[in-house]
């Protein structure tokens, strides 16, 4: 579901020429593997990114992707590579929102950075939580839902 509505992206903290998203509007309602996985795919981070050295898989439609993400920090930095509810301190977001994030090169490294919307719905999915793991309910989530207003880029 897309509402009009949207907001400028919270300046990541270490990073420089973010992108802006205020143009964008709300995704809601997003799920890993119906909404986030196909972006991996359709732009080749699960080409490098298929845990064939050991790094992180994002090419499983599975739920292994998603549990290599939730839950683990980067070995570059250690900051955690989603952080559910926060986008600005998720650093796979700051990976592919800035082309000069604190640590290493945007992604994906070759060919175009990620459209506006799908950067979009990946912040909102992170913001909403980072739902679709498997199985259902593995990961404890406080959800709050409010009746006209579920989050917003700030």
């Amino acid at each position: 579901m897309v509402l009009a509505q949207s907001y400028a992206v919270e300046e990541l903290r270490a990073s420089s020429f973010c992108d802006d998203l205020g143009g964008v509007p709300l995704f809601y309602d997003l799920d890993y593997n119906t909404d986030i996985q196909p972006i991996f795919s359709d732009n080749g981070c699960a080409d490098c990114h298929n845990g064939s050295d050991g790094g992180l898989n994002l090419s499983a439609n599975n739920g292994s992707a998603l549990l290599a993400l939730l839950g683990y920090a980067s070995e570059v930095n250690g900051q955690n590579l989603i952080e559910p509810h926060d986008p600005g301190s998720s650093y796979l977001f700051e990976k592919i929102n800035c082309d000069t994030p604190a640590n290493g090169s945007r992604m994906p490294p070759s060919g175009e950075a990620l459209s506006l919307e799908d950067q979009a719905i990946i912040y909102d999915w992170i913001y909403q939580g980072a739902l679709g793991e498997f199985p259902p309910g593995l990961w404890f989530r406080d959800i709050i839902n409010r009746s006209s207003f579920e989050g917003s880029r700030y």
